[in-house]
């Protein structure tokens, strides 16, 4: 029997470390990390402004419920058009509340109530006119000559308008009307570049004339935004506003009139805007609005 004393269990412990070396385990050192305070970090990145969105006050929430009731009763069972009206009237409110009152805003605002599209339409075309006015006053300095740069040829897409107005898809499609689509189609059409106050070749019609007589409210806007004559008659004599009498369609007939369309130009037959309401309404209380708007003197 062998006895194990310390020397000789120093000695065996010696004898294994000369065979096989030091066990890597016992060679770990465990080091606690010192911190040392440095400058403290900053970040570079900010984080992007959060677009912002106009607050509505309960006021203003009244009023655009009184335009989507407007636009529910003019459009039944006609989504996408109450959508684009709705959306379009929304935009021109939040326009009209960044003015700053004056009498003109305060006169638009009661002439044109609950119809914000034909407010901003109407305040726009006045402050532009008004600018201009100012402008003959005061003498513009001689500019250096430039030179000429050929103009690039407007193709006219009169026709492809004309044909979007009559499209029978303006009215109806399976009991749903495709209205704002076709407003979104001739707006890129326009925007592509077209005369605005190209003819139609078998009425002589211009595209202002032709969204008045297809009765298309939307249309209207549109084209005169982008500079309709809005006196201009076709091969009748017939203007826009005209059109609008006989359809008895008093928002056609404000923008028109708000334009600068003359009530008292008359047709080939001696027919005027007014005369044309009278004979198909007669005393009829619906045509009354449209009829005192007409036989305002301005």
């Amino acid at each position: 029997m062998i006895y194990w004393t310390p020397g000789r269990i120093l000695i065996g412990v010696l004898m294994v470390v000369a065979v096989f070396g030091v066990p890597s385990y016992c060679l770990r050192v465990t080091v606690t990390p010192t911190y040392t305070p440095t400058t403290p970090f900053t970040s570079t990145y900010s984080t992007p402004a959060t677009q912002s969105t106009p607050i509505l006050s309960a006021d203003d929430l009244k009023i655009l419920d009184k335009v989507r009731a407007k636009a529910q009763k003019d459009y039944p069972n006609d989504y996408s058009t109450q959508k684009y009206v709705f959306e379009r009237e929304t935009e021109s409110y939040q326009y009209m509340k960044t003015i700053p009152t004056s009498k003109l805003k305060s006169k638009i605002e009661r002439d044109y109530p609950l119809d914000f599209s034909t407010q901003k339409y109407v305040y726009e075309k006045e402050t532009e006119a008004k600018e201009y006015m100012q402008s003959l006053a005061t003498p513009a300095p001689t500019a250096a000559a430039t030179p000429t740069v050929a103009a690039t040829p407007v193709v006219d897409r009169t026709t492809e308008i004309y044909n979007l107005l009559g499209n029978k898809t303006f009215d109806s499609v399976n009991g749903v009307t495709e209205d704002a689509e076709n407003i979104k189609a001739i707006k890129d059409l326009i925007k592509r570049g077209t005369n605005i106050n190209g003819r139609e070749p078998q009425t002589n019609s211009t595209l202002l004339i032709a969204a008045a007589a297809f009765n298309r409210p939307q249309a209207v806007y549109l084209i005169l935004e982008n500079g309709a004559d809005t006196n201009a008659q076709n091969k009748n004599g017939q203007t826009a506003l005209m059109y609008a009498a006989m359809h008895n369609n008093l928002k056609i007939a404000r923008l028109l009139i708000a334009a600068g369309a003359n009530r008292n130009i008359a047709d080939n037959s001696g027919t005027t805007a007014l005369a044309f309401l009278n004979l198909k309404y007669g005393n009829e209380p619906s045509a009354n609005s449209l009829r005192q708007l007409l036989e305002s003197p301005r």
